[in-house]
C-alpha cells in the first residue's frame, strides 16, 4: 500500500490575509483499491470535501459473492492503512511544524490552513472507511440471510407441492398414504414456514439498518455523484427485501388455504380401518412400550439439563416413537383409543418443548454473535464521536440506538424465556455502551448548539459593525476633495479604516469557516454578510487606489505651479541681465518646459487609469 504525499497549493491575494489550500491524501492498495480524499479551503469561507474511491464508497455488491469480495478487500485495505498510522502521524506533525517555522504572517495563515486541512482529510478518510466497514459487514449478513431464505423458500415450495399432491389425491378419493406420512408433511411444512418467518423478519431488520447507514455515509462528502450512489445502494437492498417479502406472502397465502384440508386428511386417514387387524394383546404391548419410553424421556427432560445437541437427538427419537404409535390401528379397540390419543398428544407436547429448546439455543447463539458485532460497532462509534461535528453526531446517535436498542429488546425477551448468564452480561454491556454513545452524541450536539449560538452572536455583531460602522463610514467619507489637503485627509481616513478592517479580518474568517455547522437560514444570512463584506473590501480598495492617484495628481499640480513660477522668475530676471547670461537662462527655461511636458504626460496617464 502506498500513501501518496499530500498536495498543497497556496494562493496569496493582495494585502489581505487570504489563502486557498488543497490538502489531499491518496491511498492505493494494488491491484484493485484506490482512495483519494481532498479538502479545499478558501480564505476560511469555503470548505469542500471531495473523495474518489475505487471501488466506490457505497458499492456494496449485488449478491453474497460480490459482497464477500468487497468485504475482504476492504478489511485488507483497512488493516494495511492502520499499519501506516505512525507514518501518517509523522506526516501530520511535520505539516504542523511548518507553521511555527514561518516568519511572515501571511505564510502562517497559509500553512496553518494547509495543516488543518490535511488533518481533517485523514480523519475523514478513517471515518468513511470505518462506516463503510459497518455497511459491508451488515450487507454480508443480509445476503447470507437472503441466500438461506432462497434455499428455505425452495424447500418449502417442495413441501407445499407434496402437500398439494396429497390434497388432490384426497379430492379424487385415491388416498393411499399412512396418516404419519401426511402428518409429517404438515409438520415439516409448518416448521419450514416458521423458520422462513424468522429469516424474513431478521433480513428486513438488517436491510433497514443498512439503508440508514448508507444515508449517513452518503452525507459525508460533497461529491455531485454521491446522491446517485446512495439511491443505487438503497435500491439494491430494497429489491432483495421486496423479493423475500413477495416469496413469503405467496407461501403464506397458499399454506393458509391448504393447511385445513391437510389436517382433515390426517384425521380421515387415522380413522380409516387398517388392512390388517392386529390383536388386542399386540396393540396393548406396543402402546405400553411407547408409554414407558415416553415416561422415561419426560423424566430425562425434567430432571437433567438438556443441551441443544441432546435436545435435537431426543427430538428425533420422539418423532420416530410417535410415528410408530401412529401406525397402530386402535379404531377397533375402544379401550385403547382414548389412551392412544392421549399418548399422541403427550408426544406432541414433548416434541414442542424440545423444539423450543433447540430454537431458543439457536436464537441465543445468534444473539451473542450479533451482540459482539454491535458492541464492536458501538466502540468505534464512541471513538468517532469524540471529535465529530453535530451532523455526524445527529446521525450516529439514532443509528446506535437503532442497532443496539433492537438487540437489547431481543436479549431481554430471551431472558424472559430462560435465564442465561451470557445473555444477561451481553445485555448489560450493550446498555452501558449504548448509553455512552448516546451521551457522547448529545454532548457533541449540545457543544455544536452552543457553538452555533456563539457563531450567531458573532455574526450578529459583524452585521451590526458592517451596517453601523463600515457602511456609515463609506457613506460619510465619499468626497475626494478638490485640493491637496482634502485629498490627504481622504486618504488618511481610508487607510485608518482599512487597518480597522484588517484587524476585523480574523473574526470574519473565524465565523465564515464554521458556516457548515449552522442551520440553512443562518447559512443564508452568513452568505449575505459575506457578499456585503466582499463589496466593502472592493469599495475600500478602489477608494484607496483612487486616493493615492489623486494625491499624486495634486503633487504634480503643485510641482507644475512651482515650475511656472520659476519660469516667470527667470524671464523677469533675463530682462535685467546682460546678453551673456541670456543663453544660460534660455537653456534653464527649456529644461523646465521639458519637465513640465513630462509631468503633464504622467498626469494624463494617471487620469486614464
Amino acid at each position: 500500500m502506498e500513501i501518496i504525499e499530500p498536495l498543497r497549493e497556496e494562493i496569496k491575494q493582495g494585502p489581505w490575509k487570504s489563502a486557498t489550500t488543497i490538502s489531499t491524501i491518496a491511498v492505493q492498495a494494488e491491484p484493485h483499491t484506490r482512495i483519494v480524499i481532498a479538502m479545499l479551503k478558501s480564505i476560511g469561507y469555503v470548505e469542500l470535501r471531495i473523495d474518489e474511491m475505487k471501488p466506490k464508497l457505497l458499492e456494496i455488491g449485488k449478491d453474497l459473492a460480490e459482497t464477500s469480495h468487497l468485504l475482504n478487500s476492504h478489511t485488507d485495505l483497512f488493516s494495511r492503512l492502520m499499519s501506516k498510522q505512525q507514518q501518517v502521524e509523522e506526516l501530520l506533525t511535520r505539516a504542523h511544524d511548518l507553521v511555527s517555522q514561518q516568519t511572515e504572517q501571511d505564510d502562517v495563515v497559509v500553512y496553518e490552513a494547509m495543516a488543518d486541512g490535511l488533518s481533517i482529510a485523514w480523519r475523514e478518510l478513517s471515518r468513511q472507511l470505518e462506516l463503510r466497514g459497518y455497511i459491508l459487514i451488515d450487507t454480508y449478513a443480509f445476503y447470507e440471510l437472503a441466500q438461506r431464505h432462497e434455499q428455505l423458500n425452495n424447500h418449502t415450495n417442495s413441501l407445499l407441492h407434496r402437500a398439494l399432491g396429497a390434497s388432490e389425491a384426497s379430492n379424487s378419493s385415491q388416498i393411499s398414504s399412512q396418516p404419519s406420512d401426511v402428518a409429517g408433511i404438515v409438520r415439516a411444512t409448518q416448521q419450514a414456514i416458521n423458520e422462513l418467518i424468522g429469516i424474513t423478519a431478521s433480513a428486513v431488520d438488517i436491510g433497514s439498518n443498512i439503508i440508514s447507514q448508507i444515508r449517513v455515509v452518503g452525507s459525508l462528502a460533497d461529491n455531485a455523484e454521491r446522491a446517485e450512489e446512495v439511491v443505487d445502494a438503497c435500491l439494491t437492498i430494497e429489491k432483495v427485501m421486496l423479493k423475500m417479502a413477495q416469496q413469503w406472502e405467496m407461501i403464506d397465502n397458499f399454506w393458509n388455504a391448504e393447511r385445513t384440508k391437510l389436517e382433515s386428511i390426517v384425521g380421515t386417514l387415522e380413522a380409516a380401518p387398517s388392512r390388517e387387524v392386529e390383536s388386542s394383546e399386540h396393540l396393548q404391548a406396543h402402546t405400553n412400550a411407547a408409554e414407558a419410553w415416553l415416561n422415561a424421556a419426560k423424566q430425562t427432560f425434567h430432571t437433567m439439563e438438556v443441551t441443544p445437541d441432546a435436545a435435537n437427538q431426543l427430538l428425533e427419537e420422539v418423532k420416530n416413537q410417535k410415528e410408530k404409535l401412529q401406525k397402530l390401528n386402535v379404531s377397533k379397540h375402544k379401550d385403547l383409543s382414548h389412551r392412544h390419543a392421549k399418548l399422541l398428544k403427550d408426544f406432541d407436547g414433548l416434541a414442542n418443548s424440545l423444539e423450543e429448546i433447540t430454537q431458543l439455543s439457536s436464537k441465543v447463539q445468534q444473539f451473542l454473535q450479533n451482540a459482539d458485532s454491535v458492541l464492536n460497532q458501538l466502540n468505534q462509534m464512541a471513538g468517532e464521536l469524540i471529535d465529530a461535528n453535530a451532523a455526524i453526531a445527529g446521525e450516529l446517535g439514532p443509528l446506535a440506538h437503532q442497532k443496539a436498542g433492537a438487540l437489547i429488546d431481543e436479549g431481554e425477551h430471551l431472558l424472559s424465556l430462560e435465564s442465561n448468564e451470557h445473555v444477561s452480561q451481553k445485555v448489560e454491556v450493550l446498555k452501558v455502551r449504548l448509553t455512552e454513545v448516546e451521551r457522547l452524541a448529545r454532548e457533541r450536539i449540545a457543544l455544536a448548539k452552543n457553538s452555533n449560538q456563539k457563531l450567531q452572536a458573532q455574526l450578529s455583531a459583524l452585521n451590526s459593525w458592517l451596517k453601523d460602522v463600515a457602511e456609515a463610514f463609506l457613506s460619510h467619507n465619499g468626497h475626494l476633495g478638490d485640493d491637496y489637503s482634502s485629498c490627504v485627509d481622504f486618504l488618511s481616513k481610508h487607510k485608518q479604516f482599512a487597518a480597522d478592517v484588517i484587524n476585523k479580518e480574523q473574526d470574519v474568517i473565524s465565523v465564515l469557516s464554521h458556516s457548515q455547522e449552522l442551520a440553512a437560514t443562518d447559512r443564508q444570512k452568513m452568505a449575505e454578510f459575506q457578499k456585503k463584506y466582499e463589496q466593502l473590501r472592493h469599495i475600500l480598495e478602489t477608494r484607496l487606489e483612487l486616493g493615492r492617484n489623486f494625491e499624486q495628481v495634486q503633487k504634480f499640480s503643485k510641482e507644475l505651479d512651482n515650475s511656472f513660477v520659476t519660469v516667470s522668475n527667470l524671464l523677469s530676471s533675463s530682462n535685467q541681465s546682460n546678453f551673456a547670461t541670456h543663453e544660460s537662462i534660455g537653456q534653464q527655461i527649456r529644461n523646465i518646459i521639458q519637465l513640465i511636458h513630462e509631468t503633464l504626460q504622467q498626469e494624463r496617464h494617471l487620469g486614464k487609469t
